[in-house]
C-alpha cells in the first residue's frame, strides 16, 4: 500500500510493509546518536517529497480501521516527532487543510477512543501537544 495512493505496476518490485517503512523514518528522526542537523535534513526531505503530508492526510482512514494497533503507534509516534519542529507542525497543518478532519479530528478521536494507559493515547497526546506550539 502506498502512502499516497499511488499504484505500483506489475514490473516494479514489491514496496516493503508500511510499518517497516515507519519504523525506518522513526529510526532516522528520533535516533539520539544522530546529530540534529542531519535528521532535520531527513524531516524535512521527508515532508518536501509529501510523504509527511500524505500520512497525516491518511491518520482518519488508518485510526478507523482500529484494527493495527502497531500501525497505528508507528504513525502517531511518526507524526509527533515530526511536529518538534517547525516544518513538520506546518506540514500537517497542510494535511489538514487539504483534507479537512483527516488529521487533527482523528487524534482528538483517538484520544477519547483509547485508555489512558495505552501508547496510542500517549503518543497522540505528545502530537496535539506539539502541533499545539
Amino acid at each position: 500500500a502506498a502512502i499516497g495512493g499511488a499504484v505500483a505496476s506489475n514490473s516494479e518490485a514489491e514496496a516493503p510493509p508500511l510499518q517497516a517503512v515507519l519504523r525506518a523514518v522513526l529510526r532516522r528522526l528520533a535516533l539520539p546518536d544522530e546529530p540534529i542537523r542531519p535528521r532535520r535534513a531527513f524531516l524535512a526531505a521527508f515532508a518536501c517529497f509529501g510523504a509527511l503530508r500524505a500520512l497525516a492526510g491518511r491518520l482518519s482512514e488508518i485510526s478507523a480501521a482500529g484494527h493495527d494497533a502497531e500501525l497505528q503507534e508507528l504513525v502517531l509516534a511518526v507524526l509527533a516527532v515530526c511536529a518538534c519542529e517547525v516544518v513538520g507542525r506546518r506540514e500537517i497543518e497542510s494535511a489538514e487543510v487539504q483534507r479537512p478532519l483527516s488529521c487533527i479530528a482523528a487524534l482528538v478521536t483517538v484520544l477519547r477512543r483509547e485508555p489512558v494507559h495505552t501508547l496510542i493515547h500517549m503518543l497522540c497526546l505528545a502530537a496535539l501537544q506539539r502541533l499545539s506550539l
